[in-house]
């Protein structure tokens, strides 16, 4: 399984298997005994608090992917994200997670979707990513600061002297773990990986993005092209297993 993720990836007719059994939200769904429907039908109710914040997040969720637009999988997606608001106070609703959750259910039915993201916040990812002051997430956005330090000095350099932090885009990348930055499909082989490896594939997709795109970099003359160049370049990867192996080898 190892070898097969790192070098192409779960096969996509797998994923819906394979993905879930990464993780243990297979144990949990079994183990919830119809948790999941008795928290849409007794705890999610109209009053909700970020119902409003969801219903506005749905139509920007893939919005250009006809499938995701069907009224089943938008309340499927409404659902997750509610059930999610509920068992998770703490949280209760956080902008990226509309992503998180959504692309699980290209693969994955609803409630299974929905115990893979409780393994993920709860089990893979660090204390707090989506939580209040999000502290989980800016250690780790501190973290790619010194690996992009020591791993690439010279276009840490060049941010640098340019006045330039890229760490604001590294944030929007965690935060969302990288869906709706890369390409769709691109974003679903780092799924293969991130599930099997776990967070440091963050860090190590991180760099390579970087690492691919230095000399664009390291060739911008000020703030505002150093600034688009790190908007464009995750939706610009063009090679999943060139991103991948750089990832690996990082």
């Amino acid at each position: 399984m190892k070898k097969l993720i790192k070098k192409q990836g779960i096969p996509p007719n797998l994923r819906g298997l394979v993905w879930p059994n990464l993780t243990s939200a297979v144990k949990r769904q079994k183990k919830s005994k119809n948790k999941y429907q008795l928290i849409l039908q007794k705890e999610v109710t109209p009053d909700n608090p970020h119902s409003f914040s969801i219903e506005k997040d749905l139509s920007r969720t893939f919005p250009t992917n006809v499938w995701f637009n069907t009224d089943a999988v938008q309340n499927s997606l409404r659902n997750m994200l509610l059930a999610l608001s509920v068992t998770k106070p703490e949280i209760g609703y956080c902008q990226a997670m509309n992503f998180v959750a959504a692309i699980f259910l290209f693969f994955v039915p609803e409630e299974l979707s929905f115990w893979l993201v409780c393994s993920i916040v709860d089990e893979i990812l660090p204390a707090h990513y989506y939580s209040g002051d999000l502290l989980g997430l800016k250690v780790d956005v501190e973290v790619m600061r010194m690996l992009l330090q020591q791993r690439l000095p010279k276009i840490h350099e060049h941010f640098s002297n340019n006045d330039v932090d890229p760490c604001i885009f590294v944030n929007q990348w965690f935060m969302c773990l990288y869906i709706n930055f890369l390409p769709m499909q691109t974003a679903m082989r780092f799924l293969d990986s991130f599930l099997y490896d776990g967070p440091v594939m963050l860090f190590r997709v991180g760099l390579a993005l970087f690492w691919m795109n230095q000399k664009l970099i390291l060739n911008a003359e000020d703030e505002e092209e150093l600034m688009t160049i790190c908007k464009d370049m995750p939706q610009a990867v063009s090679d999943t297993k060139k991103l991948m192996d750089l990832a690996y080898d990082t």
